[in-house]
């Protein structure tokens, strides 16, 4: 989370524009538990229009990312270490206690569950053979017309490299989702 000052800076700024639909996108929510934060990002994007979408992503997808991002953010730890912390049983591992953090779907819906009516909690399932779909769903509830978003070719393919501290091992293919919660005014 960025500093008070840088939030609130950015808070004023959703709030300037009411009349407007505006939508923030940040994993960053997911790993929130502290009812006074999240009352305070609700009330600085504006409670009365928020939405908050949970994205919830097959295991096999989501373990690969969230270490793709752990070693962007200068970690070192080799895939088959960290799937092994992850999936492991040690909620003191730093490894699995950041990854279940923000991607514990239910841990999630009890965190933000207070901040807006059920009406707009919403949990999305992704689809992984269409890579549109998260695009439609803002979409309807941004109330923007069909096709309005569009997806945009990635600037910097380095994140579709292996790292050289991949070891080889896989998941078992498992279909379990996981949630990250994205926050939009609309």
């Amino acid at each position: 989370m960025p500093p008070m000052s840088v939030w609130q800076a950015f808070a004023e700024r959703v709030q300037e524009l009411a009349d407007r639909r505006v939508c923030v996108s940040t994993e960053d929510f997911g790993g929130l538990r502290n009812v006074d934060t999240i009352n305070r990002i609700a009330d600085g994007l504006g409670r009365d229009r928020l939405h908050v979408v949970a994205v919830a992503r097959p295991f096999h997808r989501q373990l690969p990312s969230a270490w793709q991002e752990r070693i962007k953010s200068h970690g070192t730890i080799r895939y088959s270490d960290w799937l092994n912390a992850v999936l492991g049983e040690d909620p003191r591992d730093d490894s699995y206690r950041r990854f279940w953090r923000s991607n514990d779907l239910a841990g999630v819906l009890r965190a933000w569950r207070h901040a807006v009516p059920a009406g707009r909690f919403h949990v999305v399932v992704s689809d992984e053979s269409d890579h549109g779909h998260l695009l439609r769903i803002f979409e309807a509830l941004l109330g923007l017309p069909d096709h309005f978003l569009e997806l945009q070719p990635a600037v910097n393919a380095s994140s579709t490299r292996v790292p050289s501290n991949f070891s080889g091992s896989s998941t078992n293919g498992s279909s379990t989702a996981t949630g990250r919660p994205i926050c939009t005014g609309a």
